[in-house]
């Protein structure tokens, strides 16, 4: 099938966990960088995918995934009260995370998207 290779994405993690740090980062600065450039033209919400969360499991995703959906929402809203441009709604959505619910309720975010799976 085309697409994605979970298992290689998660074997890479596992096998060079600095640098997946080092391209989450870099992921990271992106992403932030093109919301705020998304609210600043107009856009009235915002939503972040992680398609990889149920693919990585509870541990991988609390050591990988989490700390990066939470640095975007608090660089997002950082740098729009930096620019004095108000704030909207931004949603998190990561697919198959039925395991972490509650730490993504508390990740910054003020809607957490649930899939058919929860």
């Amino acid at each position: 099938s085309a697409g994605p290779n979970p298992n290689k994405a998660r074997r890479f993690l596992v096998e060079h966990p600095e640098a997946s740090h080092q391209l989450l980062g870099m992921l990271k600065d992106a992403v932030t960088r093109h919301l705020v450039h998304q609210i600043k033209a107009g856009a009235q919400i915002v939503q972040v995918f992680d398609s990889f969360a149920g693919e990585l499991g509870p541990s991988l995703f609390s050591k990988f995934e989490l700390p990066i959906l939470r640095q975007i929402a608090k660089g997002v809203k950082e740098q729009l009260k930096e620019m004095n441009i108000d704030p909207v709604p931004m949603v998190v959505f990561a697919k198959d995370a039925h395991f972490a619910i509650e730490e993504l309720s508390k990740s910054g975010y003020d809607v957490v998207g649930l899939d058919w799976c929860t």
